[in-house]
Protein backbone atom coordinates (compact mmCIF):
# COMPACT_ATOMS: atom_id res chain seq x y z
CA UNK A 1 0.00 0.00 0.00
CA UNK A 2 1.28 2.97 -0.67
CA UNK A 3 2.70 5.37 2.63
CA UNK A 4 1.13 8.56 3.65
CA UNK A 5 2.88 11.64 4.79
CA UNK A 6 1.75 15.18 6.02
CA UNK A 7 4.12 17.17 7.08
CA UNK A 8 3.16 20.51 9.58
CA UNK A 9 5.19 23.26 10.00
CA UNK A 10 4.96 24.64 13.56
CA UNK A 11 5.35 28.50 13.18
CA UNK A 12 7.33 28.49 16.73
CA UNK A 13 9.34 26.20 18.40
CA UNK A 14 8.05 23.84 20.89
CA UNK A 15 10.95 24.48 23.35
CA UNK A 16 12.43 28.09 22.96
CA UNK A 17 14.04 27.62 26.36
CA UNK A 18 16.86 25.16 25.33
CA UNK A 19 18.09 27.28 22.44
CA UNK A 20 20.02 30.86 22.53
CA UNK A 21 20.83 32.76 19.40
CA UNK A 22 24.43 34.10 18.40
CA UNK A 23 23.38 37.93 19.39
CA UNK A 24 22.91 36.40 23.08
CA UNK A 25 26.03 34.43 23.47
CA UNK A 26 27.77 37.56 22.12
CA UNK A 27 26.66 39.63 24.40
CA UNK A 28 27.49 36.85 27.68
CA UNK A 29 31.07 35.79 26.29
CA UNK A 30 31.97 37.26 30.06
CA UNK A 31 29.30 35.88 32.06
CA UNK A 32 30.99 33.38 34.33
CA UNK A 33 27.94 31.59 35.35
CA UNK A 34 28.09 29.93 31.41
CA UNK A 35 30.28 27.99 29.89
CA UNK A 36 30.68 27.61 26.21
CA UNK A 37 31.49 24.05 24.56
CA UNK A 38 32.27 23.50 21.08
CA UNK A 39 31.16 20.06 19.79
CA UNK A 40 32.94 18.66 16.60
CA UNK A 41 33.16 15.59 14.79
CA UNK A 42 36.31 17.29 13.01
CA UNK A 43 38.48 19.28 15.33
CA UNK A 44 41.39 20.05 13.34
CA UNK A 45 39.29 22.10 10.43
CA UNK A 46 37.00 23.73 13.24
CA UNK A 47 37.51 24.53 16.67
CA UNK A 48 41.39 24.37 16.52
CA UNK A 49 41.58 26.94 13.17
CA UNK A 50 38.96 28.99 15.38
CA UNK A 51 36.36 29.35 18.03
CA UNK A 52 33.93 31.28 19.94
CA UNK A 53 36.52 33.04 22.85
CA UNK A 54 36.43 31.18 25.96
CA UNK A 55 34.84 28.16 24.26
CA UNK A 56 36.19 24.29 24.95
CA UNK A 57 36.74 21.50 23.28
CA UNK A 58 34.04 18.77 22.96
CA UNK A 59 35.27 16.49 20.29
CA UNK A 60 32.37 13.96 19.51
CA UNK A 61 34.77 11.36 18.84
CA UNK A 62 36.41 11.25 21.97
CA UNK A 63 35.06 12.67 24.61
CA UNK A 64 30.97 12.03 23.76
CA UNK A 65 31.66 7.79 23.13
CA UNK A 66 33.16 5.33 24.86
CA UNK A 67 36.42 4.70 23.72
CA UNK A 68 36.29 0.89 23.76
CA UNK A 69 32.80 -0.32 23.11
CA UNK A 70 30.34 0.97 20.51
CA UNK A 71 28.12 3.51 22.71
CA UNK A 72 27.97 6.72 24.43
CA UNK A 73 30.18 7.07 27.10
CA UNK A 74 29.18 6.30 30.71
CA UNK A 75 28.22 8.63 33.16
CA UNK A 76 31.43 8.63 35.31
CA UNK A 77 33.23 9.40 32.44
CA UNK A 78 30.39 12.45 31.53
CA UNK A 79 30.80 13.92 34.48
CA UNK A 80 35.09 14.10 34.06
CA UNK A 81 34.28 15.65 30.95
CA UNK A 82 32.28 17.72 32.59
CA UNK A 83 34.68 18.75 35.47
CA UNK A 84 37.45 19.15 33.08
CA UNK A 85 35.44 21.72 31.48
CA UNK A 86 35.05 23.61 34.48
CA UNK A 87 31.27 23.10 34.70
CA UNK A 88 29.31 23.33 38.06
CA UNK A 89 25.46 22.19 38.83
CA UNK A 90 25.02 25.83 38.30
CA UNK A 91 26.41 26.54 35.37
CA UNK A 92 24.62 27.19 31.97
CA UNK A 93 25.84 25.27 29.27
CA UNK A 94 26.23 26.52 25.69
CA UNK A 95 26.30 23.74 22.76
CA UNK A 96 27.45 24.63 19.71
CA UNK A 97 29.71 22.89 16.77
CA UNK A 98 29.98 21.78 13.00
CA UNK A 99 27.97 20.31 10.84
CA UNK A 100 25.16 22.38 11.64
CA UNK A 101 25.13 21.56 15.08
CA UNK A 102 24.75 17.86 14.27
CA UNK A 103 27.11 16.79 17.32
CA UNK A 104 26.15 19.05 19.21
CA UNK A 105 22.63 18.04 19.25
CA UNK A 106 24.14 14.75 20.03
CA UNK A 107 25.88 15.94 23.07
CA UNK A 108 22.97 17.68 24.11
CA UNK A 109 20.97 14.40 24.37
CA UNK A 110 23.98 12.59 26.28
CA UNK A 111 23.53 15.24 28.55
CA UNK A 112 20.13 15.43 29.31
CA UNK A 113 20.08 11.13 29.08
CA UNK A 114 22.68 11.68 32.33
CA UNK A 115 20.13 14.64 34.05
CA UNK A 116 22.23 17.18 32.95
CA UNK A 117 20.24 20.71 33.83
CA UNK A 118 20.61 23.98 32.78
CA UNK A 119 22.16 22.97 28.62
CA UNK A 120 21.12 24.95 25.62
CA UNK A 121 22.25 24.78 21.96
CA UNK A 122 23.15 28.37 20.03
CA UNK A 123 20.55 28.07 17.26
CA UNK A 124 22.91 28.26 13.47
CA UNK A 125 25.59 26.45 15.25
CA UNK A 126 29.36 27.05 14.34
CA UNK A 127 28.49 28.26 10.76
CA UNK A 128 25.89 31.11 11.53
CA UNK A 129 28.30 32.37 14.26
CA UNK A 130 30.95 32.43 11.33
CA UNK A 131 28.82 33.72 8.72
CA UNK A 132 27.67 37.12 11.02
CA UNK A 133 31.62 37.79 11.38
CA UNK A 134 31.49 37.17 15.13
CA UNK A 135 34.69 37.19 17.30
CA UNK A 136 37.06 34.47 16.88
CA UNK A 137 39.68 32.81 19.27
CA UNK A 138 42.67 30.73 18.82
CA UNK A 139 43.61 30.00 22.20
CA UNK A 140 42.94 27.19 24.46
CA UNK A 141 40.72 28.36 27.13
CA UNK A 142 41.85 26.56 30.59
CA UNK A 143 38.92 26.78 33.64
CA UNK A 144 39.65 25.14 37.38
CA UNK A 145 38.96 21.67 37.86
CA UNK A 146 35.26 20.73 39.36
CA UNK A 147 33.91 17.80 40.55
CA UNK A 148 30.55 17.53 38.65
CA UNK A 149 28.40 14.93 39.24
CA UNK A 150 25.32 14.39 37.06
CA UNK A 151 22.25 12.67 37.97
CA UNK A 152 22.13 9.76 36.41
CA UNK A 153 20.62 7.79 33.36
CA UNK A 154 16.85 8.49 31.91
CA UNK A 155 15.49 5.15 30.58
CA UNK A 156 12.62 7.21 29.63
CA UNK A 157 13.96 9.07 26.34
CA UNK A 158 16.58 6.06 25.18
CA UNK A 159 15.77 2.88 22.82
CA UNK A 160 17.46 0.16 22.76
CA UNK A 161 17.99 -1.92 19.42
CA UNK A 162 16.02 -5.07 20.93
CA UNK A 163 13.02 -2.91 21.95
CA UNK A 164 12.92 -1.65 18.39
CA UNK A 165 13.19 -5.03 16.49
CA UNK A 166 10.14 -6.04 18.94
CA UNK A 167 8.30 -2.70 18.06
CA UNK A 168 8.15 -3.57 14.60
CA UNK A 169 5.89 -6.46 15.00
CA UNK A 170 3.56 -3.97 16.98
CA UNK A 171 3.56 -0.83 14.37
CA UNK A 172 0.94 0.86 15.92
CA UNK A 173 3.50 0.78 19.57
CA UNK A 174 6.44 2.59 17.42
CA UNK A 175 6.91 6.30 17.87
CA UNK A 176 10.51 7.54 16.93
CA UNK A 177 12.28 11.05 17.89
CA UNK A 178 15.01 11.43 15.69
CA UNK A 179 17.17 14.79 14.37
CA UNK A 180 18.59 14.44 11.01
CA UNK A 181 20.44 16.45 8.54
CA UNK A 182 18.53 17.19 5.96
CA UNK A 183 14.64 16.39 4.87
CA UNK A 184 14.87 13.07 2.82
CA UNK A 185 12.15 10.37 2.22
CA UNK A 186 14.24 7.42 2.15
CA UNK A 187 15.18 8.50 5.73
CA UNK A 188 11.08 8.26 6.73
CA UNK A 189 10.28 4.96 5.22
CA UNK A 190 10.71 2.37 8.05
CA UNK A 191 9.29 4.49 10.85
CA UNK A 192 5.20 4.93 11.47
CA UNK A 193 5.18 7.97 13.75
CA UNK A 194 8.23 10.62 13.88
CA UNK A 195 9.03 14.20 15.46
CA UNK A 196 12.06 15.37 14.14
CA UNK A 197 13.76 18.64 14.07
CA UNK A 198 15.44 19.92 11.10
CA UNK A 199 17.57 22.90 10.13
CA UNK A 200 17.53 25.31 6.90
CA UNK A 201 20.15 26.57 4.37
CA UNK A 202 21.55 28.69 7.37
CA UNK A 203 21.67 25.46 9.83
CA UNK A 204 19.25 27.31 12.35
CA UNK A 205 16.55 24.97 13.40
CA UNK A 206 13.33 24.29 11.54
CA UNK A 207 10.98 22.20 13.80
CA UNK A 208 9.00 19.50 11.75
CA UNK A 209 5.48 16.89 12.56
CA UNK A 210 5.58 14.11 10.68
CA UNK A 211 2.63 11.66 10.47
CA UNK A 212 3.93 8.49 8.72
CA UNK A 213 0.46 6.03 8.44
CA UNK A 214 1.74 2.25 7.28
CA UNK A 215 -1.51 0.11 6.21
CA UNK A 216 0.41 -2.79 6.18
CA UNK A 217 4.35 -3.68 6.93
Amino acid sequence: MPYGIVFLIAMAYKHPEVLVETGWVSEHLNDKSIRIAEVDYDPTANYNLGHIPGAVLLDWKTDMNDPVKRDILSQTQLDEVLSKAGVTPSTKLVLYGDFNNWFAAFAFWILNYYGVENVTLMNGGRKKWIAEDRAIAKDVPSYPRTSFKSKGSNENIRTYLDYVKQSLKQPTKVQLTLGVQQSSPDQLLLHLSIRMNMHNGEGTSLERSIFHGLKQL
